[in-house]
Formats: structure tokens, C-alpha cells, sequence
């Protein structure tokens, strides 16, 4: 089923619903004329908690230039939701650590999460920080996740780092196109080689990794069964 609403601003959006067989459903929002302000969120919010998507397992929100209060309603309607989501799309939408926070917190409450895409916004070290508690809490089952070109540095990537290498379940992780530099890729190095890391793929690619750093990822590739994209 698709319905088609618009605002006072004349934004206007479509919202999709597909139906299986197996009884499971996806959501995908595509924005028409502009940004989705936070009162569309909040309706989107509501049907979110509606019953009539209470089998929603995929939530495609990408590229509609949401912002931080936008995803603070949508990632509430996903904590107080009754669907088992599996798959959360939300890159392309200027989240900052603040909305980075609040995409933690639904981490936690859906432990079904298997699949984030959070690249292309700008979430930074801070919201890095925020999603690599949720990774390492116990409550979180992600398997893939997407932080590409976020502005995340070497303190972030220590952050993450940190969570990979404490009973993760992550196998695949995207940080390319982002500011690590040699500090950041000898913490996610040391982190591949832990005992308890998952990874089987990395992607750091169009980084700020020098000669040092490419070295030590180097060294840990050859140790682990982890494929890295690196330079």
C-alpha cells in the first residue's frame, strides 16, 4: 500500500508499505519537494507505533535531509514500537552526535537490529562515542554497520575500536571516508587482532592513514580472517 501526505510547506513525501508473504513488512519514506520537518516526523512516528506495522521488520528513512529533532521522534516510536526491526536506513540525513544519541538508545530496545546504515551524516567522535556504548551494552545484535564519511576522527575510531573487540557481533564495518588518520587506524589494528572481534570485513578507505598506520592494519589482516579496503 502507498499513501502520500504533504504539510502547510507543501512538503510532500510518499510512504510505502510492502507486504510478503511470510507476513513481514518494510517502510520506506521518500521525500518529494524537501527536508521532512519534525511535525511530519512525529506523524511518521505515529504510524510507526500503530499496529498496522506491528510485523515491520526494514525501515528505509535515507535521504530526506531529516536533522536531529526529526530522528529523536522516530527513533522514540522505535523504542516504544512492537515490530522486530532487523534492518534501520538512515544515512543521508545531517544527524549529529545528538541524533546519534538517540539512534543508540533504539539500538538497545530492538536487540533484532541487524543491519544500520548511518553514513553520510555527521555525527562525528561524540556520536561515534554514543553508537559504540550500544554496540558493546549486551543488548545489541548488529551485524553490519555503515558509519562512512561522518566526520569521525581518532578519538572515534578508538571508540569503536573499543566496542569491536568486546564481544561484538559485528561482521561488517564501514568507516571510509572519514578523518582517521594513524592513531585511529593502529586502535581499530590492535582491535582486529583481539580474540573476541568478529569482523570479517572493513572498509577505511579515503581516510587520513599514512605510512605507520597502513602498516599496522597490515600486520593485523595477515593474523585474523578480517578482509580490509584500507588505503
Amino acid at each position: 500500500t502507498q499513501s502520500t501526505w504533504g504539510n502547510n510547506r507543501q512538503n510532500v513525501f510518499e510512504l510505502v508499505f510492502d507486504d510478503d508473504e511470510g507476513g513481514e513488512c518494510s517502510l520506506t519514506l521518500r521525500d518529494l519537494t524537501g527536508e521532512i520537518s519534525a511535525e511530519i516526523a512525529l506523524r511518521i512516528a505515529t504510524t510507526l507505533q500503530s499496529d498496522q506495522i506491528s510485523s515491520l521488520t526494514e525501515l528505509n528513512l535515507a535521504n530526506n535531509r531529516m536533522g536531529d529533532d526529526s530522528v529523536r521522534h522516530i527513533s522514540t516510536a522505535i523504542q516504544n514500537s512492537h515490530f522486530s526491526l532487523t534492518k534501520l536506513s538512515l544515512h543521508c540525513n545531517r544527524i549529529s552526535a545528538d541524533g546519534a544519541r538517540d539512534i543508540a538508545a533504539a539500538m538497545q530496545r530492538h536487540r533484532t537490529l541487524t543491519k544500520l546504515y548511518l553514513g553520510n551524516n555527521l555525527i562525528n567522535n561524540e556520536g561515534a562515542r554514543y553508537i559504540a556504548l550500544a554496540i558493546q551494552s549486551g543488548e545489541c545484535a548488529l551485524k553490519e554497520l555503515y558509519l562512512n564519511d561522518n566526520r569521525i576522527g581518532d578519538e572515534g575510531a578508538g571508540h569503536v575500536a573499543t566496542a569491536i573487540q568486546r564481544l561484538c557481533s559485528l561482521t561488517l564495518l564501514y568507516l571510509n571516508g572519514n578523518l582517521i588518520g594513524d592513531e585511529g587506524a593502529c586502535h581499530i589494528a590492535n582491535a582486529v587482532q583481539s580474540g573476541e572481534c568478529s569482523l570479517t570485513t572493513l572498509y577505511l578507505g579515503y581516510n587520513h592513514i599514512g605510512d605507520i598506520g597502513a602498516r599496522q592494519m597490515g600486520f593485523a589482516i595477515q593474523s585474523t580472517n578480517c578482509n580490509a579496503e584500507y588505503m
